[in-house]
């Protein structure tokens, strides 16, 4: 199927039939991220409009050969790598402790189901394999994961080997910098700086490439479809070996020197944050990247040390305004302190934090109201 898909457009782009389509076909090539889910999708958008443009006989049969519905299934299987591959290209957030639950996500979504047609069995059993094989797991990915706060227990490892290797990593490193760390910040700090920022994958760079890449030259178009379907889980291989052997060479050389002092572990806990441009549903259906960076943590040290809970409603002080100040602002500060309320039942720090301080502000200016008319209708009374 894929072979007769790159074929006929192939064909249609020599014979300078592209033109008369309504969209452009984009052609795979090895080289280029995401290309063979971009090259379907696009055949998939002008498939209606095949037939009045393929005028060679042989072509039109092997557009009949093709079945459309193996050809969607193909797709919606694809996006779940296109999500995967865009979600740990994140620039502005740490994402190298997703990869243990995004292999094992992928590698669940590619177990056989009854209603899948032959070709896509074979696919997903393909494909299976290649992530067992191909997409290794360094001791930093587990390291990362128990320094996560939100995966610290480790619900997301499959079995207990795991489990045990993730903590005996923590430990082991713990221990090591016990002695270089315990006269300055905590040890679980230092390992966060290490660790969490080391990049789960460098292509996030490849979009100032060339856009030359996208076409085919005359060597690429006779690769194996084996060749074809195995780059496909080539995109998946992460580009961190480099990025470990620098997090070491950094470990002897700046001997675990730290500049700023670490924010507390009940502030990382609060001021988690999520993107507002994030959307991470359960089939990994999106994929703007901006979408796929924050869908999980980070954290922001810029917040004071306050709890959550900490923070003033002041729906007293409003109500107390409404009734004997000014109504006026009375009821505006009542609306923020409501909004405040909302905000933290949806855990959402800066914006409580925000909202209470409006309610504070003309809770201020509603009370001082209030006075200035008790002291002007004392004055007007002792006067008349």
């Amino acid at each position: 199927m894929f072979n007769d898909v790159l074929t006929i457009i192939t064909y249609i782009r020599r014979s300078h039939n592209q033109l008369k389509l309504s969209k452009q076909l984009q052609i795979f090539s090895k080289t280029r991220w995401n290309s063979a889910y971009d090259m379907i999708c696009s055949f998939i958008e002008v498939y209606p409009e095949l037939n009045d443009i393929l005028t060679d006989k042989k072509q039109r049969e092997i557009l009949v050969q093709i079945d459309f519905n193996d050809l969607m299934a193909f797709t919606k299987y694809f996006k779940y790598f296109v999500d995967v591959r865009e979600l740990l290209s994140a620039e502005k957030a740490s994402t190298i402790y997703l990869v243990i639950t995004l292999k094992q996500r992928l590698i669940d979504l590619s177990q056989q189901d009854a209603a899948d047609s032959q070709a896509i069995k074979n696919v997903k059993n393909y494909i299976r394999k290649k992530l067992l094989d191909y997409w290794e797991i360094n001791d930093v990915h587990f390291i990362a994961v128990v320094l996560n706060p939100k995966f610290k227990h480790l619900h997301i490892c499959s079995n207990e080997k795991d489990k045990k290797k993730a903590y005996d990593l923590i430990i082991k490193e713990i221990e090591k910098r016990r002695g270089k760390s315990q006269n300055s910040y905590a040890i679980h700090y230092s390992i966060v700086c290490d660790v969490l920022f080391v990049p789960a994958t460098n292509t996030a760079g490849e979009g100032l490439f060339s856009a030359s890449g996208n076409a085919v030259t005359e060597t690429r178009i006779r690769l194996a479809a084996q060749k074809r379907m195995a780059s496909n889980a080539d995109e998946l291989k992460l580009s961190t070996s480099n990025s470990v052997q620098n997090v070491q060479m950094e470990e002897q050389t700046t001997k675990n020197v730290i500049l700023t002092e670490p924010p507390s572990y009940e502030s990382c806990l609060n001021n988690t944050y999520t993107s507002p441009q994030v959307h991470y549903p359960s089939q990994l259906g999106l994929r703007d990247n901006d979408q796929c960076t924050q869908a999980f943590i980070g954290v922001r040290s810029t917040f004071p040390n306050q709890s959550i809970d900490q923070i003033e409603t002041y729906m007293v002080w409003s109500i107390f305004n409404i009734l004997c100040c000014c109504l006026c602002f009375g009821f505006v500060a009542c609306c923020y302190a409501n909004k405040t309320q909302r905000l933290k039942g949806r855990n959402d720090f800066q914006g409580a934090l925000k909202a209470s301080k409006q309610a504070q502000i003309w809770n201020s200016i509603g009370t001082m109201f209030g006075i200035c008319n008790l002291i002007f209708g004392v004055l007007f009374k002792m006067l008349k």
